[in-house]
């Protein structure tokens, strides 16, 4: 842990998966960037009710409200993470949902059937 001006951060995590299964909500307060973020993938695998920002869930078809929560500014920020962990039965929902929509979307063999679809349809035989 560093301490800078006051405040603590955390540097360098060791392991990932430990860090993110400690914690009951994964928090992503997104405001620039591109490109599909992997954290988010990954914590949505292992179950976490997820609160993030519209860019931080760009690229991933998520669904607020039902696999995942979006707050584009601090009071949503703070209303979402208190419901989640106020509302344990919310806060399972999330994760079970973000589990199932991780499997359905991200799963390697719904990938690969999702190519060989692709290929099916656009490779046409002379």
């Amino acid at each position: 842990m560093i301490k800078l001006d006051g405040v603590e951060y955390l540097g360098e995590i060791n392991d990932a998966y430990d860090f993110i299964n400690s914690k009951a909500v994964m928090v992503v307060p997104l405001f620039s960037g591109s490109g599909m973020r992997i954290k988010i993938i990954e914590g949505m695998a292992l179950g976490k009710p997820i609160v993030t920002t519209d860019i931080g869930t760009e690229g991933i078809p998520t669904e607020d409200g039902n696999n995942i929560l979006i707050a584009n500014n601090a009071d949503q920020f703070i209303e979402a993470i208190t419901r989640l962990i106020n509302d344990r039965t919310l806060s399972d929902q999330i994760g079970k949902n973000a589990i199932g929509f991780i499997q359905e979307k991200y799963d390697n063999l719904s990938q690969a059937g999702a190519l060989v679809e692709f290929y099916r349809n656009h490779i046409h035989s002379k």
